[in-house]
């Protein structure tokens, strides 16, 4: 049918989600957390929205999840003469339809979510190749496809240069989570996918003399959208463009840019039933919470330090996320005196420090190298404090995640923290990368921490500030309308 003729019925309209994770079966951050929560939020507005993800060995062998084999040996073209058998199973999942795509090859020999990224690109040229012949073994075809991440970077470009009369009706959106991560390799890329050098330039898929991933998804899309409203303003800054800040101010120029910050699953992040804390409590009982503290405590080994307020951290181990300045700023906040459990994994030079801290201050910190999925929830839901001190956070799951089990945020103002976390109303903010600024607004939180009713007022407000998916599967519904109607604008301009 043409897009010319299209009726845009937003209760009608088809999306396929494409990520190279998805919550809850292969986590390795938030990228998970969104394409596992948005989908589902746009199913009950009435949308049919589906996943497609690699097939990961972990997910059948988990044993969580009924899978159905779909078809088998589907022929995948990902150039001519390289041709992949291709088994296409499904999970339905709160009410979304997950497809899995995946061969022997590929994806089997991730036995669980640390191990889904491998060095290479070939099961992600594969991966957007399969994405694209997925509507014709399903008999269903999406209205708009959003692609998430570099991994995804390829299925707009292939979607335009491919087989461009296929999807001439069909428009795509592709989310940037974190700028920082581009995915360069060398030109042979598109030898790989059969596609012309001639591709090869600044205007498409080349970006510094490589082909750049993230630069190829963001160039091809109808539409490019990044997970807040600060952060789709500071990628167009020489500070945050990671060298892709002139995209992102031509995207913005045509009106192509968007930011729509992410939301939390409010039914799985919610104290009131998560059964992975050891006392339930809500935003208009928090009594319970007491109790979470003294369990992770009893947890973690720490002897309590009378009216020292205990704070935590669930990251990645990386200056990025801002440990270099805890690491600063360690001496000062025990000093005053604080407690800390950091739960994470990540830069040596950082986790070794990390390490010689808690070995030097056994009363006041603790320290678990990894992913502990049984420590996470009891530290959002035990600490009075959460830390967030990023040197640039694109959206941020920790501080919504921390406000929802009433601890308190203290961050840096950047991309979606800026956003959530709004100084002695439901948190503390800090706004340059110091140390100093930093320990500063851990004295301010602690000063709050002595006064109960000022503390109880500003948790009070954090519980109570809605963080759901409701409103940003809104604004993503007026981005799809938009985005489907421009993709039919250009079908009448080229009819």
């Amino acid at each position: 049918m043409s897009t010319s003729n299209r009726e845009l019925d937003s209760k009608a309209m088809k999306v396929l989600f494409v990520s190279a994770e998805v919550a809850p079966f292969a986590k390795v951050g938030g990228l998970a957390d969104v394409v596992g929560a948005l989908p589902k939020e746009l199913v009950k507005l009435g949308w049919d929205a589906r996943i497609v993800m690699p097939d990961y060995a972990m997910i059948e062998s988990s044993g969580k999840y009924k899978i159905t084999t779909i078809a088998e040996n589907v022929p995948v073209e990902v150039r001519p003469g390289w041709v992949k058998p291709t088994r296409v199973r499904l999970i339905n999942h709160n009410g979304v339809k997950v497809y899995l795509v995946g061969t022997d090859e590929w994806f089997q020999d991730a036995d669980r979510s640390e191990t889904i990224y491998r060095v290479g690109i070939d099961q992600y040229l594969y991966f957007a190749r399969a994405t694209l012949a997925l509507p014709d073994v399903l008999g269903w075809q999406p209205d708009l496809i959003h692609a998430h991440d570099w991994h995804t970077g390829f299925v707009p470009v292939l979607m335009r240069e491919s087989e461009p009369e296929k999807w001439e009706d069909v428009a795509s959106v592709f989310t940037i989570h974190n700028l920082a991560y581009q995915g360069e390799f060398g030109i042979d890329i598109l030898d790989r996918l059969g596609l012309s050098h001639e591709l090869f330039n600044s205007d498409k898929v080349e970006a510094y003399g490589r082909v750049n991933f993230l630069k190829s998804g963001a160039s091809y899309a109808d539409a490019v959208n990044t997970v807040s409203e600060s952060y789709s303003k500071e990628v167009q800054t020489p500070e945050f463009g990671c060298h892709l800040q002139g995209l992102m101010i031509h995207l913005a120029d045509q009106h192509r840019l968007y930011g729509i910050r992410n939301g939390i699953d409010t039914a799985v992040f919610n104290p009131a039933t998560d059964p992975e804390i050891p006392a339930s409590y809500s935003a208009n009982e928090v009594s319970g919470k007491k109790a979470c503290k003294k369990a992770l405590l009893k947890f973690i080994g720490m002897k309590p330090i009378p009216k020292a307020p205990l704070l935590g951290i669930v990251s990645r181990i990386s200056s990025q996320k801002g440990l270099d300045l805890v690491i600063k700023a360690a001496d000062t906040l025990f000093d005053m005196p604080c407690q800390l459990v950091i739960l994470g994994s990540g830069e040596p030079h950082l986790v070794e420090s990390l390490h010689r801290i808690a070995g030097a201050h056994p009363l006041n910190f603790r320290f678990f190298e990894g992913y502990h999925e049984e420590l996470a929830p009891k530290i959002y839901a035990g600490c009075d404090g959460f830390l967030m001190p990023s040197a640039f956070e694109p959206c941020g799951l920790g501080q919504m995640i921390a406000m929802r089990y009433g601890t308190v945020p203290i961050v840096r103002a950047t991309g979606g923290l800026r956003n959530t976390v709004f100084e002695a109303e439901n948190g503390f903010v800090f706004e340059n990368k110091s140390s100093a600024e930093f320990s500063d607004a851990i004295v301010r939180f602690c000063d709050a921490y002595a006064s109960l009713s000022l503390f109880s007022k500003i948790q009070s407000t954090g519980m109570h500030t809605d963080f759901g998916w409701e409103t940003g599967a809104k604004k993503y519904i007026e981005l799809y309308e938009a985005t489907v109607q421009r993709r039919v604008q250009l079908g009448e301009k080229s009819a």
